[in-house]
């Protein structure tokens, strides 16, 4: 077994992740609009809703992991089986470039080309 496949998470590891991560940025972004949205209230008002939103914001990795056990997941992600791996991997075609392009063989050219060579830049006119 490889180095790089010790560090490989597994499917539900990842799927948690995600989900975890759109969990988060969606009560965060709540939050935040709820704070927007009463900007002209007290000040305890904007601080109990940035607390309950932590209190969330904390509570999510919990309830993201009790869901996801559920069945209940945001996002899920499946892993094709080897063969279907295999079989799409065959289906690949190489592309050979037997020149490179134009426009790629003048930007080389111009950057060959010293500083003093090199055209001075437009200059723009200002309204």
């Amino acid at each position: 077994m490889s180095r790089l496949e010790t560090l490989m998470l597994s499917v539900e590891a990842v799927t948690y992740l995600v989900n975890l991560s759109v969990a988060v940025s969606f009560v965060c972004g709540v939050g935040l609009l709820a704070v927007h949205a009463s900007r002209r209230g007290s000040a305890p008002l904007r601080h109990g809703v940035m607390v309950w939103t932590l209190a969330l914001i904390l509570f999510s990795p919990a309830a993201v992991w009790v869901a996801q056990q559920n069945g209940l997941a945001l996002v899920r992600l499946t892993i094709s089986s080897a063969a279907n791996t295999q079989r799409a991997s065959q289906n690949y075609t190489s592309v050979t470039m037997t020149s490179p392009p134009k426009a790629l063989t003048l930007a080389l050219s111009q950057r060959a080309r010293g500083p003093a060579e090199q055209s001075p830049p437009r200059k723009i006119p200002r309204p």
